[in-house]
């Protein structure tokens, strides 16, 4: 056995993971936890170890606004989730709860978060800490932060660390943080969507172990793009579904304008040339909660909402499920457009997932 594997089956062996969420979405981090999981237990199962792992995944509660996210993350995971972190606050005992629809006790420590990407996002807003919005993050840091050892930020790259450190109760004083800029496109995964995911700790609590380097476990976990955009139109739909005047009109455009891609955000109009569809490497374009409307010109189609969430590797169906180690997205009767919404604002599921392996095998409790 290498001294690296080793090392792998020792932590595995012991780590713990207590972890709730804040801006929730559709539970990418929840699934991605789940997912490593299920992997430790059969990396270990399959080891020289005869003493069973005690690692596990407790899922504390959620944070989410958005009703349609409120109803799969009930479904789907079924712990408590309350609804606007501008009103979380964990001194408190009790909240009303939309999974239960009672008050429910708040667990006074969580580990993970999102904080919404709109205010600083080169799509979105670009108004950085001078939107009115941005209340909501400096809301998630200083009523929550307290109360965590241990926070994951992903968000847009243009989200500066100095705008977190800036927010943090004590800031540098108190906080230390290990920051890296992930795309799926490094994991293998033919989707656009570079992230900065930020792993900041209480220092007195917990430290970095010097000998563990984020940047080496990402570079032996890089992978080639072997598929494309292409590849997310699975699903065996019978009937296409019908485009609207305006999207065949910019569907024409496309055509005339940016020819040659296979994929083409039909919400989008290809002003000058520029329209948003497939990379130059043939990875899916980097999807927006407006960008519902993604044309696949083999499949003469729409991406389906649940194709769309599958971009993120969030499982959709029951033998996506039973791979990945995570439970089925249940989806119920929500909307193909609001699928489509959850898409544009979801985390890959691969990225995070990584940032929370590296976490664990990383920190060490003081």
């Amino acid at each position: 056995m290498s001294g690296g594997e080793a090392f792998l089956l020792k932590k595995l062996n012991k780590w713990a993971w207590d972890m709730s969420t804040s801006f929730s979405g559709v539970g990418c981090a929840e699934s991605a936890a789940l997912s490593l999981q299920s992997a430790a237990r059969s990396f270990l199962a399959n080891s020289r170890i005869t003493r069973m792992s005690k690692s596990h995944v407790v899922l504390k509660h959620t944070c989410e606004i958005n009703p349609d996210c409120q109803e799969v993350l009930a479904q789907t995971y079924g712990n408590c989730n309350f609804s606007d972190i501008l009103s979380l606050d964990l001194t408190r005992q009790t909240f009303y709860c939309t999974t239960h629809k009672k008050m429910c006790n708040v667990p006074q420590r969580t580990d993970a978060s999102r904080p919404v990407c709109i205010f600083f996002s080169a799509m979105g807003l670009r108004q950085g800490t001078n939107a009115v919005g941005f209340a909501t993050h400096q809301a998630y840091y200083e009523r929550v932060a307290p109360h965590q050892d241990v926070i994951i930020v992903e968000n847009v790259p243009e989200y500066q660390e100095n705008t977190v450190m800036g927010c943090l109760p004590g800031g540098n004083r108190v906080w230390r943080m290990k920051s890296i800029r992930l795309d799926p496109g490094v994991l293998g995964l033919p989707t656009a969507r570079a992230r900065v995911f930020m792993i900041i700790y209480k220092y007195n609590k917990v430290q970095w172990n010097p000998k563990f380097h984020l940047e080496t476990l990402t570079e032996h976990l890089c992978s080639q793009v072997v598929m494309s955009a292409e590849s997310y139109f699975w699903k065996k739909v019978s009937i296409p579904k019908q485009l609207s005047e305006a999207e065949e009109r910019n569907l024409r455009d496309y055509h005339k304008l940016c020819p040659g891609l296979m994929v083409m955000d039909l919400s989008q109009y290809p002003k000058n040339g520029r329209g948003r569809g497939n990379t130059v490497d043939g990875c899916m374009c980097t999807l927006t909660t407006s960008s519902g409307r993604i044309y696949g010109e083999a499949k003469h189609r729409v991406l389906h909402g649940e194709e769309l969430l599958s971009t993120h590797v969030l499982p959709v169906t029951a033998t996506q499920a039973r791979k990945a180690g995570a439970p089925k997205l249940a989806l119920g009767t929500i909307k193909d457009t609001s699928q489509a919404k959850m898409a544009g604002n979801a985390m890959s599921v691969p990225c995070i997932g990584l940032i929370i392996m590296a976490a664990i095998m990383g920190l060490e409790r003081v």
